[in-house]
């Protein structure tokens, strides 16, 4: 088991979960069935990852966005943050709840659905 944390968009919360490092299971927290994620800059906080899920923005009903304050887009759905290792594997994140919850922002219900509509009718966006 690592140490994970996970994004919400419903309930707008970030926390701490230990899970099995297997995609089986991070795609049953995140409630997806096909996986993406992204790096965390260097500058930022080195080897970490946030897999996230690759079809959020078709889901529906939709269920919302986050972003990081380092990130130029914000995400659809949940997303979960492992740390890795040189080789490239998934390890506990070396990250915290307060940490992620100081620089994050969700977008749910009304606000969301303008974010996508944005999405939508900007291909630059």
């Amino acid at each position: 088991m690592i140490r994970t944390l996970k994004i919400d968009v419903i309930s707008q919360t970030v926390s701490e979960l230990f899970l099995l490092p297997e995609l089986s299971v991070y795609y049953h927290e995140i409630e997806c069935s096909c996986i993406t994620g992204f790096a965390f800059p260097d500058s930022w906080r080195e080897g970490q990852f946030c897999y996230v899920d690759d079809e959020g923005l078709l889901k529906t009903p939709f269920k919302g966005f986050f972003q990081l304050s380092f990130m130029q887009q914000p995400v659809a759905g949940n997303g979960i943050i492992v740390g890795t290792s040189p080789e490239g594997n998934d390890i506990s994140t070396e990250l915290d709840v307060a940490t992620i919850c100081q620089h994050i922002r969700f977008w749910h219900g009304s606000q969301a659905l303008q974010m996508l509509h944005e999405i939508a009718n900007n291909p630059a966006f």
